[in-house]
C-alpha cells in the first residue's frame, strides 16, 4: 500500500445504493442453528426472474450494484440459478453483480458467471466441529478450497468474508487456507449475538477482534472492517484504523469525526465494501 493510499479512508454505505436480495425470501431449509433464518428478514425478496427484472427497471439511478442471496438448501447452497435470467438483466443493464452462493458445484459456478456474477462472497471457515455444529452445514473444510478453486478458475472474484468469534482453530487454519490461495484481500466481520440462536449468549471481545486484525495485517494481508459485526464493540472502528484498516462499512458519524482530526481523507462510497 502506497503512502498516498495509506492517507485515504474509504467508508462505504451499502444501504443507499447496494441493496441485497434474497432469492428465496424469508425461507431457508438448512435452518442453521447460528442463524435460523434472522437475517433474510432485512433483504429484498425477489424469488423470481420476472421479479428482479421489475426491481432492476424501477431502481434508481444510485442503484449501480446488487448482491443476490437468500437461505440455503440443505446442502449449503444458495438456490441462485432460480434467477438466473433475472442475474444477467441486472448485469446487461449495467448493475454490478455480487453473489452470496454458499457451496456450489462446478457447473453452477460456470453459470453464475455467464449470467453477469462477477464477485462470489465466501463465508470461509475451517474448523470441522464448527461447520458440522454451528453452521449445521453437512461440508468438510476441504470443499471451502475447492469452491475458491472453482470460482477462480472460471474468472471470478473471490471476497473472503472471516469472521471473528468462532474459535481459534477456525481463525488460524481459514487464515493457512487464504494464504495457500494468494487471497490477500480479506473482509472481517464479528460474531453477532442473535436472539434465538445458539449464539445469543456468545460474544467475541474488543481486544480479541483488535489482536486478530493486527495478526492479518502482520501477515500482509489488506483488512476491510465489513458491515456484519457486533456493534457494541464501540472502539473497535477506531482502533482498526489505528492499525492501519483502509475501508469499513457503516462506519459511525464518530468515526467519521476520528479519521478525519487524523488527517485522513475520506472517500464516501454507496456500494458493497466488497469493491
Amino acid at each position: 500500500m502506497s503512502a498516498t493510499e495509506t492517507d485515504v479512508l474509504s467508508l462505504f454505505f451499502p444501504y443507499k445504493g447496494h441493496p441485497t436480495v434474497s432469492v428465496t425470501g424469508d425461507r431457508c431449509d438448512l435452518r442453521c442453528p447460528h442463524c435460523m433464518g434472522h437475517y433474510l428478514r432485512g433483504m429484498v425478496p425477489l424469488t423470481t426472474s420476472d421479479s428482479v427484472v421489475s426491481y432492476v427497471d424501477s431502481a434508481s439511478d444510485e442503484v449501480e450494484s446488487i448482491t443476490f442471496s437468500g437461505g440455503c438448501d440443505m446442502r449449503g447452497s444458495v438456490p441462485l440459478l432460480l434467477v438466473e435470467k433475472g442475474l444477467k438483466y441486472a448485469a446487461d443493464n449495467g448493475m454490478r453483480v455480487c453473489a452470496h452462493t454458499g457451496f456450489q458445484k462446478d457447473e453452477e459456478i460456470r453459470r453464475l458467471i455467464d449470467a453477469g456474477v462477477t464477485d462470489f462472497l465466501i463465508d470461509l471457515h475451517q474448523d470441522p466441529e464448527i461447520i458440522r455444529n454451528v453452521l449445521g452445514i453437512p461440508r468438510e473444510p476441504g470443499e471451502y478450497s475447492d469452491l475458491i478453486d472453482s470460482i477462480l478458475e472460471h474468472g471470478g472474484k473471490v471476497t473472503v468474508h472471516l469472521c471473528l468469534g468462532f474459535g481459534k482453530v477456525d481463525y488460524e487454519l481459514s487464515k493457512e487456507l487464504m494464504k495457500r490461495k494468494g487471497i490477500r484481500e480479506i473482509t472481517v466481520l464479528t460474531l453477532v449475538p442473535t436472539e434465538g440462536t445458539c449464539i445469543e449468549d456468545s460474544v467475541i471481545t474488543e481486544d480479541a477482534v483488535v489482536d486478530c486484525i493486527r495478526d492479518l495485517i502482520d501477515s500482509g494481508f489488506e483488512v476491510t472492517l465489513g458491515c456484519m459485526r457486533d456493534r457494541s464493540l464501540r472502539g473497535l472502528e477506531k482502533k482498526s484504523i489505528d492499525l492501519g484498516v483502509r475501508k469499513i462499512a457503516n462506519p459511525s458519524t464518530d468515526t467519521e469525526l476520528y479519521a478525519s482530526e487524523k488527517g485522513l481523507s475520506i472517500v464516501k462510497k454507496n456500494t458493497c465494501c466488497c469493491f
